[in-house]
């Protein structure tokens, strides 16, 4: 994805470095910020509404469909592949795949990473829950995509925060064993659609490779807190939604863009709030969760209904987001049922699979950025 090394340079040589005729750009290593998603207390398994609010439970139900033959990259925190709903082994005859651990337990993002072969997850419990999320199955909870492979590649310890270098060499595994989807669900600060992040998560995605990315938590702090790798341009960046109440509505946490260039992002949004899914066994097998870090994962087991329904890989990601925007159901803002969300906040709207499945109609592209007065464009041009 990006050919390039990680070096601890002294100040003093880094002018020579960039300089030099081979270097085409420098980036300093950053911090990947632990999501800072809210657990819940609550260890009730009641029946979830996020799947028929997305139409999930009818395009399966119809259609039968469960991701069959598709492969899905979790970049997390690692998975719990010893968990009865997502196949309880970890190997080429299981559901978890593929898979290495990045950092091992004692990584903080600030100190050495100690990484192996095996990405358990057992202390964290951020990317078990998003797998869940998923594609798990069992009787207790089940997920979008039940029949999906995964990827689990860990590049958060049990404390602290990952780096990007880290994830990087992460999202190279993720190509390199061919992974259909990756799912993203952290967000860094740093929303530069130049970043290193969103460099590598536009060339997955000229790969073939869809990348799902979760906007990021801080509704609160208003306009333009689009994160990293959401703000990549070809990702799909997706918000989070309130569907536990009689009425949906944009979740109050959930970051607005636009893009420091008016890019328009997020671009589309999913349940994220109040969400059960799986948790490691050693902490109590089940929890739930609330944040974009739920939400995204909704958007990649679709995703995956969708790839196993046209017959594997061989689809236009561009296309593809396209379809699911062009589908999408507008959403209303928190306390005001009659006021439509922003597409600031929501994007297009809340994902609608069995539209995105049974639509003809296609508008391509999806939106039309006017971006700034140095990066816009006059003329825009469309296919209906």
């Amino acid at each position: 994805l990006i050919n390039g090394i990680s070096l601890a340079v002294d100040d003093g040589y880094l002018d020579t470095v960039r300089q030099m005729t081979q270097v085409r750009h420098v980036w300093p290593l950053s911090v990947v910020v632990r999501p800072s998603v809210q657990r819940v207390n609550s260890r009730t398994m009641v029946p979830s509404p996020a799947h028929a609010a997305i139409g999930v439970d009818q395009l399966r139900k119809q259609h039968r469909l469960d991701g069959h033959g598709i492969k899905v990259g979790i970049i997390d925190s690692g998975i719990d592949y010893r968990h009865p709903a997502l196949d309880g082994c970890f190997g080429q005859s299981c559901r978890v795949a593929y898979g290495w651990d990045f950092v091992g337990d004692a990584f903080t993002g600030h100190n050495t990473p100690v990484p192996d072969a095996d990405p358990r997850d057992t202390c964290n419990g951020h990317g078990t829950h998003v797998a869940g999320i998923v594609g798990a199955s069992s009787a207790v909870r089940s997920g979008i995509a039940t029949g999906v492979l995964f990827g689990a590649y860990r590049i958060f310890g049990c404390r602290g925060h990952g780096r990007s270098d880290v994830t990087l060499a992460a999202m190279e595994y993720a190509a390199m064993d061919s992974m259909d989807i990756v799912n993203l669900s952290f967000a860094n600060s740093n929303g530069w659609p130049w970043s290193l992040h969103a460099a590598a998560a536009d060339r997955l995605t000229a790969r073939g490779i869809a990348v799902v990315a979760a906007i990021g938590n801080s509704g609160m702090h208003g306009m333009w807190a689009t994160a990293t790798p959401a703000i990549a341009s070809s990702a799909i960046a997706v918000a989070a939604v309130d569907v536990s109440t009689a009425s949906s509505h944009m979740a109050k946490y959930s970051s607005w863009g636009p893009g420091p260039h008016l890019e328009m992002k997020p671009d589309i949004a999913a349940p994220g709030s109040i969400i059960h899914s799986t948790w490691p066994v050693t902490m109590g097998s089940y929890a739930a969760m609330t944040g974009t870090s739920m939400a995204a994962p909704h958007v990649t087991g679709t995703i995956a209904l969708l790839l196993q329904a046209d017959g594997g890989r061989h689809v236009d990601i561009r296309q593809l987001k396209a379809r699911l925007q062009t589908t999408a159901r507008p959403i209303a803002e928190p306390g005001d049922g009659m006021r439509v969300a922003s597409v600031s906040h929501q994007g297009a709207g809340l994902l609608n699979a069995e539209r995105a499945y049974a639509g003809t109609f296609r508008v391509s592209p999806s939106q039309f950025p006017l971006n700034d007065t140095r990066f816009g464009r006059r003329r825009h041009f469309g296919t209906v």
